[in-house]
């Protein structure tokens, strides 16, 4: 996910600076770029942006079983929750 487009912090509504590891914000807002060898894809990130958490994601884990997770916005904390399900 190489800067296609602008993104936008949740938290201060500034814009979110690429990294290769992550998103970062002036605020201290970080989202991740990947979950272990998964990339996070445009898409994923812009429903982050409107409703605050994503779909649900697919992964493999380090141990080789597939995991689903969903990104949810910690307001209070101004980070991401790692949701399991």
């Amino acid at each position: 996910m190489e800067n296609m487009l602008t993104h936008y912090c949740p938290i201060c509504k500034g814009e979110l600076m690429y990294t290769p590891e992550r998103m970062v914000c002036e605020c201290g807002f970080k989202f991740p770029n990947w979950i272990n060898d998964r990339e996070i894809t445009e898409d994923e990130l812009i429903e982050f942006e409107h409703n605050k958490f994503t779909p649900v994601i697919k992964f493999t884990s380090k141990q080789g079983r597939e995991c689903k997770v969903r990104l949810t916005l910690n307001v209070k904390e101004r980070k991401v929750n790692y949701d399991f399900l």
